[in-house]
């Protein structure tokens, strides 16, 4: 991944963040005559009211307008770009496509980022696509194409051929599907059969309910996509009216195997929101604390533990891994007195893993290990 950034692309634009709401209407006052914006305040009611169609053939018709709606988002398009960046590290996809595209500003952004790459925007607005092209043009962009397409029906057919068959290792889509709707499965369904068998799809639909989270990550089973919690993440950001919004975003890759999300696993991600898991780590001088506490997770099951005896007789060493519910616990106790306990979110338990890993490989070299489980 090349250096130019979010930040560099928004300057490249002249997209600027407005300080409030307020500002925002102001400077739509100064630019439009009153009918317009009077236009425009009934189609953003109408966002309000989750009549997405109307509001965006309203903003979508001229391609100023467009962008200056554009700059309300600038915060929700840094935490998504800043994520999605995160989850690729290193990766140079061949192929992205951006599903619902809009007015085509992240589509660009990775045209952008990813030169190399052919990028493919689609979305369901004529007139967003025409904006989307002409967003292109300005950029001088040669690497990108914009189709209109339902996300639910649209096929990508290889030139000269009948053959569905086009692939792409990176498919994105932001506040684009029909997260309530029976349409869903079949959204995903018809993304799944465009990602390459290597490939990623990273989805942020600014759900909030947690039954609707719950429903997508099953909607995702069901297209026989595998969610990777580890990558996926909680995106935060302002709104337009300057209200801090944290929502799941989720990273899923064609599933390997038919084995679902446990309800455990999805909890512990779930409830990460809230920062009932977040990380605890109880130690030197908390010892009674840190007994009290495990003593109290309950129900538990041992995962894996041993017993290290040392060789200069200085006692016994005990290093246990356990699960309770959304919970994984590394307990570690001497017949010393020494108690250490940490918690981390279920589906986090891979990091105490590789902790217990380690411990055994440097132990081994001063101590008898004995494996109780």
């Amino acid at each position: 991944m090349n250096s130019y950034c979010i930040q560099d692309f928004l300057d490249e634009l002249k997209l600027k963040p407005f300080e409030s709401l307020h500002q925002f209407w102001r400077e739509l006052d100064n630019k439009y005559p009153p009918q317009k914006v009077k236009e425009l305040e009934r189609a953003y009611a109408k966002l309000e009211e989750n009549d997405e169609a109307s509001f965006y053939e309203a903003i979508f018709a001229d391609f100023d307008l467009a962008l200056t709606f554009s700059r309300l988002r600038i915060d929700l398009y840094k935490a998504t770009t800043d994520w999605l960046c995160a989850v690729l590290g290193e990766t140079m996809p061949k192929h992205i496509l951006d599903a619902g595209c809009g007015n085509g500003i992240l589509t660009c952004y990775l045209a952008k980022v990813f030169p190399k790459a052919r990028v493919t925007g689609i979305d369901i607005s004529e007139a967003g696509i025409e904006q989307a092209r002409k967003l292109a043009e300005q950029l001088s962009l040669t690497n990108i194409t914009f189709e209109v397409g339902d996300i639910k029906d649209y096929s990508f057919v290889k030139a000269d051929t009948n053959d569905d068959t086009i692939k792409f290792d990176l498919i994105l889509t932001v506040a684009a599907l029909e997260v309530t709707s029976p349409f869903l499965i079949k959204q995903l369904h018809r993304l799944n059969r465009h990602l390459d068998d290597n490939g990623i799809m990273l989805n942020f639909e600014k759900i909030s309910n947690p039954q609707i989270q719950k429903f997508f990550v099953q909607a995702l089973d069901e297209s026989n996509l595998q969610p990777d919690l580890e990558k996926s993440g909680w995106l935060k950001y302002e709104n337009a009216d300057g209200d801090e919004i944290n929502l799941p975003a989720f990273a899923s890759y064609k599933k390997a195997d038919k084995k679902p999300v446990s309800s455990e696993i999805l909890q512990s991600f779930l409830l990460t929101e809230s920062n009932l898991l977040s990380e605890l780590d109880l130690s030197f001088k908390q010892e009674a604390l840190c007994e009290l506490l495990f003593n109290q997770l309950n129900p538990k099951e041992l995962i894996r533990a041993y017993k290290a005896d040392f060789h200069d007789g200085s006692g016994t060493y005990n290093f246990e891994q356990w699960q309770s519910g959304p919970f994984a616990l590394l307990y570690e106790h001497t017949d010393q007195g020494y108690r250490n306990l940490r918690i981390k979110p279920l589906y986090l338990a891979c990091d105490f893993s590789s902790i217990f890993d380690q411990w055994l490989e440097q132990t081994a070299n001063y101590a008898d290990l004995e494996q109780i489980k």
